[in-house]
Order: C-alpha cells, then sequence, then structure tokens
C-alpha cells in the first residue's frame, strides 16, 4: 500500500510539472511464437539492468526501477526477493535512455511591410495592406518565405524477459516505449513511458498511446 502511495505521488507530481499538455508514447511489444497465449502470472522474476552504466548514470537505477516492479507485481509476476528462490524463473532487463537535441526545422510566411503600408491580413504567398497612399485603400504585395526551428528529445524504455533455463536465444518477450518530445528531462517522463506500455507487457502488440497530464484517473493511482 505504501509503494503505491508513493508511486501515486510521483505520477501526480509529473502532471504538475507538465500542466495540460498531451504526451504521445509508441508502445510496440513482442512475444516469443510459442508462448503465444500463456500466462505469466505467477512468474518469478528478477529486474536487473542491461548494461551496467545504467548505474553510473545523472539518472537513479534503482527510482526506476522500483516503478517498474510495482507495475510488474500488479501484472502478476512475483519478484524472486519475496519467494526465498535463490534463481528466479524469468530474468527481465531494464533499459531507458534520452537523445540529445534533435533540430526540428519549419517554414511559415511574413508579411513584406513595403510602401509605407500597414499590413492587416497575410495569406500564403500574398500580403494585403493598407497603403497610406491610395486613402485606406487594399494592395497585395509578395509575403516573404521563413524558417524557424526547434528541438525536441528522443526518450525510451526497453524491458527484455529471458527464460533463466532455456536455450533459445529469443527473448520471451521484448516491450519498448518511445516518444518525442520538446523535454528532456527523462526523470519525468519515464513514468509516462512506463504506464503506457503497461498494458502491453509480455504481450504482442503496437499502439500509439496518448496520455493527458491532467488526467489522474490511471489505473496505477486507484
Amino acid at each position: 500500500m505504501l509503494r503505491a502511495f508513493q508511486f501515486a505521488l510521483l505520477i501526480l507530481g509529473v502532471l504538475s510539472q507538465f500542466g495540460c499538455s498531451t504526451i504521445t508514447v509508441e508502445v510496440e511489444s513482442t512475444r516469443r511464437s510459442d508462448l503465444v497465449g500463456i500466462s505469466d502470472v505467477g512468474i518469478v522474476y528478477q529486474l536487473l539492468p542491461s548494461d551496467e552504466h545504467l548505474l553510473k548514470t545523472e539518472y537513479k537505477y534503482d527510482k526506476f526501477a522500483s516503478q517498474v516492479e510495482y507495475v510488474l507485481n500488479g501484472l502478476g509476476y512475483v519478484p524472486v526477493a519475496e519467494t526465498g528462490q535463490d534463481i528466479p524463473e524469468l530474468m527481465i532487463e531494464l533499459s531507458y535512455g534520452i537523445s540529445g537535441p534533435i533540430k526540428k526545422e519549419y517554414t511559415y510566411y511574413s508579411p513584406y511591410y513595403g510602401g509605407g503600408g500597414n499590413c492587416t491580413s497575410c495569406m500564403p504567398m500574398r500580403c494585403c495592406c493598407a497603403s497610406s497612399y491610395s486613402g485606406g485603400m487594399m494592395s497585395c504585395n509578395d509575403s516573404v518565405l521563413r524558417t524557424g526551428y526547434y528541438y525536441v528529445y528522443r526518450s525510451w524504455l526497453h524491458l527484455t524477459a529471458n527464460y533463466v533455463e532455456s536455450n533459445n536465444p529469443e527473448p520471451a518477450w521484448k516491450t519498448s516505449a518511445t516518444s518525442l518530445g520538446r523535454s528532456d528531462d527523462l526523470n519525468s517522463l519515464f513514468p509516462f513511458l512506463l504506464v503506457a506500455s503497461e498494458a502491453y507487457i509480455g504481450t504482442k502488440a503496437r499502439d500509439k498511446v496518448k496520455i493527458r497530464s491532467t488526467d489522474a484517473k490511471h489505473p496505477l493511482l486507484d
């Protein structure tokens, strides 16, 4: 109950930080063909970082791992630490990150102020202006094509599961969530990636999930 309350506080804090924006997350999940239709409920697992460098980044692995464990436990997976077993049935590797700035360019038309006129409206390619030389009559001039730019960041979350006593090199399942947006704060974005992928973990599916940051009625908060 305490962990559920802490997770709820985390989500509410993130929601307040993002205001009323909508975040779109692309989720892709694959499952080994021989495991399709087989339930994972009750399977004992251990969560590990996919690479040791995750333990040395500015993002705290323990914080992200506890959030993932909360979701996995809610789906029926059982953490090995709670069973007394030494070896789990399933090893689940966690990976996450965020890219550097990605430049996005766009074009727009800007009014051309010429001949002493004041532009009152501007359609693409042509700009209609009130001319001081024609008693308020409208005349049209070419508008100027301009270019602007902004930066976005790609964040991601990967969960890869493998059975411990299996010779099959193909993962039991793998779930990935990615998002492209203007925020470069992975600490705030990670819960959204996790919430979006929750329903697809361990399945075979692909979807785009939109999460409104003003929606506090997420199932994890019940």
